[in-house]
């Protein structure tokens, strides 16, 4: 059996309906009326049509005054490293919430520690009140906000089944908390939580908890399945 880190995913890019996006697809008067954009580092490795949609949208969303969160979501098979750095670069000054793994803080910033790796998205544009959020696996994670960092150690005793996803589940159980009004802190913590049930379900979005799951979670019930 093949252990849960041990991941091959393949991206079938080429004439796929996501590589044809372009800024004319953006629906503008739906935009407007978010509470949040999120975007990710995929979208702008598809090509030159899907980077253009990216930049509307986040040149829309800071017209409008919309918070805008992003994950690097580096993914290796689609461009070099050098590449999504440029890109990259183009658009942290529009973010108000910047998501990465431990190894793509590293690998982005070109720097041997998150602390130096700190520095450099900085020096990119980020706005001082930004949030970065840097996940670390079963470690848990690590929250900057206004020069104060914030630790939350990962959920314990649960069994990885599949890690493809977990990710995605942390980023939004995150956004999800600040929908919410939750602090920072619980946010965090929020996120590890939806990220831990992900692991635990073989797929990229199965193990997403339902609304039911978390106010049981929120109010610390357990909740009854059959």
């Amino acid at each position: 059996m093949r252990a849960p880190n041990k991941i091959h995913v393949y991206y079938y890019r080429q004439n796929s309906a996501a590589s044809a996006l372009t800024e004319a697809d953006i629906d503008i008067e739906a935009l407007i009326q978010a509470r949040r954009v999120h975007l990710t580092g995929i979208t702008l490795a598809l090509g030159e049509g899907p980077r253009l949609a990216v930049h509307k949208i986040l040149q829309v969303s800071k017209e409008y005054n919309i918070p805008a969160s992003f994950d690097l979501n580096l993914r290796q098979k689609l461009w070099s490293i050098e590449e999504a750095k440029q890109e990259y670069q183009k658009i942290y000054p529009y973010i108000e919430t910047l998501f990465m793994s431990e190894e793509e803080a590293i690998l982005c910033s070109g720097e041997p520690t998150i602390d130096k790796a700190l520095d450099y998205y900085k020096q990119c544009g980020l706005d001082e009140s930004s949030t970065v959020v840097i996940k670390q696996g079963d470690k848990g994670v690590l929250g900057i906000r206004r020069e104060q960092q914030v630790y939350q150690s990962a959920v314990k005793g649960i069994e990885v089944i599949d890690t493809v996803g977990a990710g995605d589940g942390f980023n939004a159980g995150y956004l999800f908390g600040e929908l919410e009004g939750l602090c920072f802190q619980e946010c965090l913590r929020l996120g590890n939580w939806v990220g831990a049930k992900v692991v635990e379900h073989q797929g990229d979005y199965q193990g997403l908890p339902t609304l039911a799951e978390y106010q049981a979670y929120k109010n610390r019930e357990i909740t009854i399945e059959r």
